[in-house]
C-alpha cells in the first residue's frame, strides 16, 4: 500500500476543514443551542454537525485512520501527568469549532481547526476561517500558505516590543499554571491580547499579526493544525518546559525562535 505524501493528505485536510466550514456557515444565523460540558465547557450542535462532515471527508478517503476530534467520547484521553497520548500511526485531529464559546455568543473568531500526524509527528494542517474566508494551510517541509499564498519567513521582535497572546484555560490545573507563570512573562512585552481561539491566534503568529501565543491547557486538536503552520513558516513551539511541543501536550509557547528562547528563558 502506497504511503500518501504531505501533500496528498493536505488535499483532504483542506476538504475536511471546508465541509465542517460550510456547516458553520449554514448555522451562522441560526439559534445557537449550547449545553455546558466538563469545566464548564459550551458544545453547540453546529459543533456536532460541522463535526461529523469533516469526519465523513476523511473516513471516505482513510478509513482504517485513527480520529481524535473534539465532540467524541471515544478519545484516548490523559495519562497520569495531564497529557493526551495520541495513537501510533496516523492520527487526524478536528476541532470543527474552535471558539466555540465566541460563536456560541456571536463573536466573529472561531475556526476550523484539521490536522493529520504520523507517530505524532504533524504531516499537514488547515485553520479555515469562515468569517473573513481565510485559509491558513501547512505541509511538512512544504512551507505554510494564507489563501494560496506562502507566507514571508517569520521575523522575531525583540521581547519588549512583542504582542503576545494568551487563552484562558477550562480546568482548574491549566488556570492554575497560566496565573503562576504568564504574569512573568506578560509585563515584558508590549501588550497582550485574548481571541478565545488557539487555532486563530497560532495562525496570526505564523503571519506576524501577533508574535507569541501561550497556552497552558490544550488538547491535541486545538493546536496541531496551527502549531505546524507556525513551523513551517518559520517559527517554534515548545512546551512550557523547554521541550519541542507535541500533540497531546498541554502547555505551549508558539514563536519566532528567538523571541521563544528569550521568553522560556524569562520563565525559568
Amino acid at each position: 500500500m502506497s504511503v500518501p505524501s504531505p501533500e496528498t493528505l493536505l488535499v483532504t485536510v483542506r476538504e475536511a476543514a471546508f465541509a465542517a466550514g460550510r456547516v458553520i456557515q449554514a448555522q451562522q444565523n441560526a439559534p445557537r443551542e449550547r449545553r455546558l460540558k466538563l469545566n464548564r465547557e459550551i458544545v453547540t450542535r453546529t459543533d456536532s454537525e460541522a463535526q461529523a462532515a469533516a469526519i465523513a471527508v476523511i473516513r471516505a478517503r482513510y478509513p482504517a485512520h485513527a480520529i481524535l476530534a473534539e465532540e467524541d467520547g471515544l478519545n484516548n484521553g490523559v495519562d497520569e501527568e495531564g497529557r493526551w497520548q495520541p495513537p501510533a500511526g496516523y492520527s487526524w485531529m478536528i476541532d470543527p469549532v474552535d471558539g466555540t464559546t465566541n460563536y456560541a455568543h456571536g463573536l466573529p473568531m472561531y475556526c476550523v481547526s484539521v490536522a493529520v500526524a504520523l507517530d505524532g509527528e504533524l504531516i499537514a494542517g488547515v485553520v479555515y476561517d469562515p468569517n473573513r474566508e481565510e485559509v491558513f494551510e501547512a505541509s511538512r517541509d512544504g512551507g505554510a500558505r494564507l489563501n494560496g499564498t506562502r507566507l514571508p519567513p517569520m521575523e522575531a521582535p525583540g521581547l519588549r516590543d512583542a504582542v503576545m497572546c494568551t487563552d484562558w484555560a477550562h480546568s482548574p490545573e491549566g488556570r492554575r499554571l497560566l496565573f503562576e507563570t504568564f504574569p512573568r512573562l506578560a509585563p515584558l512585552g508590549r501588550t497582550t491580547r485574548i481571541f478565545g481561539s488557539a487555532a486563530l491566534a497560532l495562525c496570526y503568529v505564523a503571519a506576524g499579526r501577533v508574535h507569541l501565543y501561550f497556552n497552558c491547557g490544550l488538547k491535541p486538536w486545538d493546536a496541531a493544525a496551527g502549531v505546524l503552520i507556525v513551523r513551517e513558516a518559520g517559527g517554534e513551539a515548545s512546551a512550557l518546559r523547554d521541550e519541542r511541543w507535541h500533540p497531546g501536550e498541554p502547555t505551549l509557547l508558539a514563536a519566532h525562535r528567538g523571541l521563544l528562547d528569550a521568553a522560556l528563558t524569562s520563565l525559568r
